[in-house]
């Protein structure tokens, strides 16, 4: 998996991968969860900052404090 990994860039911004992002912080919220989360931007083909920017966005859509 690590090669796969590292050869195919297989990590992508939050929001645009499988994980259904809403739903697991509307799970979150069901549970009263309220502490930190985190999110890393591994390898990526674009440079970090831009992928990293891409998943604040999408972090803070699926809070429901950002535009689309």
């Amino acid at each position: 998996m690590h090669q796969a990994v590292e050869d195919h860039y297989l990590f992508t911004p939050a929001g645009e991968g499988v994980l259904d992002l809403a739903g697991f912080i509307a799970e979150l919220e069901k549970i009263g969860f309220g502490d930190w989360m985190m999110s890393e931007q591994d390898k990526a083909r674009e440079p970090a900052e831009e992928k990293s920017g891409i998943s604040m966005r999408n972090i803070k859509v699926a809070l429901g404090k950002g535009d689309k």
